[in-house]
C-alpha cells in the first residue's frame, strides 16, 4: 500500500512537471500561408500566460510552473483591473527547420495593445508605450502595413519569444479590450522575405477597392438627389436617394476607418458608424423594392428587420453576445435577401416599360 501511494505521488508530480514545460514549436516553410509568406503563431500550442509585469519574465530560462497555458487566439476579455487595464506576459519556444537556413525572417505584431517584444531575453522592439501611467501610455496602431522586426535565426536552435502586453477596455461599444475589437489571428506572425511585396499588394488592393466603392456610392447618391429635386413628387426616387445615401455614408466610414496611423477611438467610431449606415441600407432594400412593385411590407419582414436592429444593438452593448449577434445578423440578412428575391420573382409579370 505504501509503495502504491509513493508511485501515485510520483505520477502526480511527474504530470505537473510535464505540464510546466514549454512545448517547442517547429517552424518550416510548409507552414507559410497560401497567399503570403507569414506563419501565424496565435493558434499554436506551447504558449504560457501570466498577468502582471516583471522584466525578469523575458529570460529564456525561467520557472513557469505557476504560468497558465494559453493561446493568443483565445484572447482574454475579463482579466482587467478596476481601471479597465490589463497587463500580462506571454511566452513560447520556437525552433527553426533546416529548410529555413539562410532565409531572412522577421516578426510582426498586429494588436492595439502596447507591446514589448523580447527574443531570448533581449528587447527587440516596442510597439507603442507600456508605461503604467495612462497619461504616458501609447497604444500600438496596427493599421495598414505592419512593421516587421528582422531577426537572425539559425536552424536547429531554440528561441524564446516573450511578449509584454498592456491594453485597456474600449471607451466605445461594445466596451471590451481594444485588441478584441480588432480581432485575433495576427497578434504575432513570423514573416518571410516576400511578406512585404505580397502584403503591400493586398493592402493597396483593399484600399483601392474601398476608395472606388465609396466614390461610386457617393456619386450615385448625389445623382439620385438631383433626380429628387427635379421630381419632388416621386416617392420611389426619394427612397432610392435615401437608400443610396445610407450606403454611401457606410462605405465612406469604412474606407476612412482603414486609413493609416489612425487612433483606436477614431477607427472604432468609423467602424460603428459604417456598420450602422450599412444596416440602414440593408433595411431599406426590401422597402424600396416593395414600393417599386406596389407590394405590402409583410409582417414577417418587419419582424426580421426588427431582429436585425436588435441583434446589432445587442452586439454593441453586450461584449460577450457578439457570436449570438452575428448569427442573428447573418440569418436576418439572408431573410431580407430572400424577401427581395420573392418580391422581384412574384411581381415579374407586372413589369412594364423601364
Amino acid at each position: 500500500m505504501k509503495s502504491f501511494k509513493t508511485l501515485f505521488l510520483l505520477l502526480v508530480v511527474g504530470i505537473n512537471f510535464c505540464q510546466a514545460q514549454d512545448t517547442t514549436v517547429l517552424l518550416s516553410p510548409a507552414m507559410f500561408e497560401k497567399n503570403s509568406e507569414k506563419i501565424t503563431l496565435d493558434y499554436k500550442d506551447g504558449w504560457f500566460y501570466k498577468e502582471g509585469h516583471d522584466t525578469a519574465w523575458a529570460k529564456k530560462e525561467l520557472d513557469i510552473s505557476t504560468w497558465e497555458r494559453f493561446k493568443p487566439a483565445e484572447f482574454w476579455g475579463k482579466q482587467t483591473d478596476k481601471n479597465g487595464r490589463l497587463e500580462c506576459w506571454i511566452r513560447i519556444k520556437i525552433k527553426i527547420d533546416s529548410s529555413f537556413e539562410g532565409v531572412p525572417l522577421g516578426f510582426s505584431i498586429g494588436t492595439w495593445a502596447a507591446t514589448d517584444f523580447y527574443l531570448d531575453g533581449k528587447l527587440m522592439a516596442s510597439f507603442g508605450s507600456t508605461d503604467q501611467d495612462r497619461a504616458h501610455y501609447r497604444e500600438h496602431r496596427p493599421i495598414g502595413m505592419l512593421p516587421v522586426v528582422p531577426v537572425n535565426l539559425k536552424a536547429g536552435n531554440e528561441y524564446m519569444l516573450a511578449l509584454h502586453f498592456v491594453d485597456y477596455l474600449s471607451t466605445l461599444p461594445p466596451f471590451k479590450l481594444k485588441t478584441l475589437s480588432w480581432g485575433v489571428g495576427n497578434l504575432i506572425t513570423v514573416v518571410g522575405p516576400k511578406y512585404y511585396s505580397t502584403e503591400l499588394k493586398e493592402v493597396k488592393r483593399n484600399s483601392f477597392y474601398l476608395a472606388i466603392w465609396a466614390a461610386v456610392s457617393i456619386i450615385l447618391s448625389l445623382l439620385f438627389w438631383v433626380l429628387v429635386v427635379q421630381n419632388r413628387k416621386e416617392k420611389i426616387i426619394q427612397l432610392f436617394a435615401l437608400s443610396s445615401t445610407f450606403e454611401a455614408l457606410g462605405m465612406l466610414c469604412i474606407a476612412a476607418g482603414h486609413a493609416t496611423a489612425i487612433s483606436f477611438v477614431s477607427h472604432r467610431l468609423f467602424q460603428v458608424c459604417g456598420e450602422f449606415f450599412i444596416m440602414l441600407f440593408i433595411i431599406s432594400m426590401p422597402v424600396v423594392i416593395a414600393n417599386i412593385f406596389k407590394r405590402k411590407v409583410f409582417r414577417a419582414l418587419k419582424i426580421i428587420l426588427l431582429l436585425l436592429i436588435t441583434g446589432w444593438a445587442t452586439s454593441m452593448i453586450i461584449p460577450d453576445a457578439y457570436r449570438m449577434a452575428d448569427i442573428i445578423l447573418n440569418c436576418c440578412s439572408v431573410g431580407i435577401i430572400g424577401f427581395c428575391i420573392y418580391y422581384v420573382v412574384s411581381s415579374w409579370k407586372t413589369l412594364k416599360g423601364a
